[in-house]
């Protein structure tokens, strides 16, 4: 009866120390700088909040390096690949660009571009469409943030 009794109590140590701000951190996990503002220099003005909670998401887990990560999203002219025979509906496509750079006492030490494209379908229905357009560019920076982080951790790792 001791063994139930003794796992009992390890489960629920470790679930008090999971709520309690602990984290695991593993020894090769790459240190990465304090996420700042990302800002929008698009007209959606939400890209640079998404570009920012996707950094923060991708360095969970990560110890903290000295240095402040912060850039920009900007997105390209909107191009139509093709229109249904009706005419009714269209399929866009724009380009997504993320400036990135970590700088510490006032020196850059990291940048980097990349960019990812985003496509989406405009319909006679408004909102749809708007709602369709917000997606696929909040993927397309979410896409842009994850080739930057890739390049960070690839030259942050000795």
């Amino acid at each position: 009866m001791r063994p139930p009794v003794l796992l009992i109590a390890l489960a629920s140590l470790a679930s008090g120390l999971a709520g309690c701000g602990y984290g695991l951190v593993r020894p090769d996990a790459v240190a990465v700088p304090t996420v700042g503002v990302i800002q929008d220099l698009s007209a959606d003005g939400e890209l640079g909040l998404v570009a920012a909670a996707r950094l923060r998401q991708r360095g969970e887990g990560h110890p903290p390096a000295p240095g402040l990560l912060e850039g920009r999203v900007t997105v390209g002219p909107e191009r139509t690949l093709g229109r249904d025979a009706a005419g009714l509906s269209a399929l866009y496509q724009a380009d997504v660009a993320l400036d990135l750079e970590v700088a510490s006492a006032g020196e850059a030490r990291w940048r980097a571009r990349t960019q990812a494209s985003a496509t989406w379908v405009r319909g006679s229905d408004p909102l749809a469409t708007t709602t369709a357009r917000q997606l696929a560019l909040a993927d397309a920076t979410a896409a842009a943030v994850d080739a930057a982080w890739d390049r960070f951790v690839a030259g942050s790792t000795p």
